[in-house]
């Protein structure tokens, strides 16, 4: 009976939902490598936009975004020096884009689009 619920369980969990990332970066492609956003760049904007907190039930790196009536995460990649989220919402898209503009970076989605706007796109 074990051997069936497991798999089941692993199916429907929200764990095993990989969504879709987007990032903030200075990369030209977010995947390659190229100019990180900085632990200290990130830190010195973090005083600047009462909108982002630490996620105290998390790490260092995990951060809430309050725009409006809703949050979102927002992860710091130590290793890729970007920022990242899953399956924003277009308010949340347009913040992230708000945070690229002061970081000197784009908003990308995983397969390399280029956010302009919540809803202009550079397809690449």
């Amino acid at each position: 009976m074990l051997k069936f619920i497991i798999p089941v369980l692993l199916m429907i969990s929200p764990i095993t939902y990989a969504g879709y990332n987007m990032y903030i970066t200075k990369k030209e492609f977010y995947f390659n490598d190229g100019e990180c956003i900085t632990k200290q760049e990130w830190n010195t904007y973090l005083k600047t936009d009462s909108t982002v907190t630490i996620d105290l039930q998390n790490s260092e790196e995990d951060f809430l975004v309050s725009i409006d009536a809703q949050e979102f995460s927002l992860w710091y990649d130590r290793n890729s020096c970007d920022l990242l989220t899953k399956n924003p919402t277009p308010e949340a898209i347009g913040k992230m884009i708000d945070i690229s503009k002061k970081l000197k970076a784009t908003v990308q989605g995983e397969e390399s689009e280029i956010y302009l706007t919540p809803n202009d796109v550079i397809k690449r």
